[in-house]
């Protein structure tokens, strides 16, 4: 009799260690299965945090240099109404003036550098050219890329390795 409980005994802890690696088993994929989400969820956030403060530098930018090109514009606009001056005084405002309107127009041109792509002679570029510089680029430097070459060039081949880039 011994030798059949201990027949059922050895064969109740074969099947209690196969169901116990079993478990162990699945519980180290499903961790790894969680670490791997959890890798993807922090990558995605990196990413989504880098567009969100690139975006914030590049309005904050905008916004400074609408306010100061506004500024000096009205400067400007205010030297060229003094006519009621003296002619000497009034050369020196029209001199004055004429600097505050170089530096607007230095400001608008500085303003209009965040609107463009982020890869040097863009408009230059062959397609085959652009795609290689577009693997250098940030998230949200391809986002950039991909408005400006939508409003101007509208390259299918572009557009479709910038989508390729965003989604990877």
């Amino acid at each position: 009799m011994s030798g059949g409980i201990s027949g059922k005994v050895n064969e109740t802890r074969v099947m209690f260690e196969q169901r116990g690696a079993q478990l162990k088993e699945g519980l180290l994929t499903k961790k790894e299965e969680l670490l791997g989400r959890g890798r993807k969820l922090r990558a995605d956030i990196d990413r989504k945090r880098e567009r969100t403060l690139a975006k914030f530098k590049d309005e904050s930018l905008t916004r400074l240099y609408d306010v100061s090109e506004t500024a000096l514009r009205s400067a400007a606009n205010l030297v060229d109404r003094a006519q009621q001056l003296s002619p000497n005084r009034l050369a020196k405002l029209n001199d004055g003036a004429k600097a505050l309107r170089g530096r607007a127009e230095q400001l608008e041109e500085k303003k209009g550098g965040l609107q463009k792509p982020a890869i040097q002679a863009y408009d230059d570029l062959n397609a085959v050219d652009t795609k290689d510089a577009l693997a250098k680029l940030s998230p949200y430097q391809l986002e950039k890329v991909q408005a400006y070459e939508s409003a101007n060039k509208n390259r299918v081949t572009v557009l479709r390795e910038i989508e390729r880039l965003l989604t990877n």
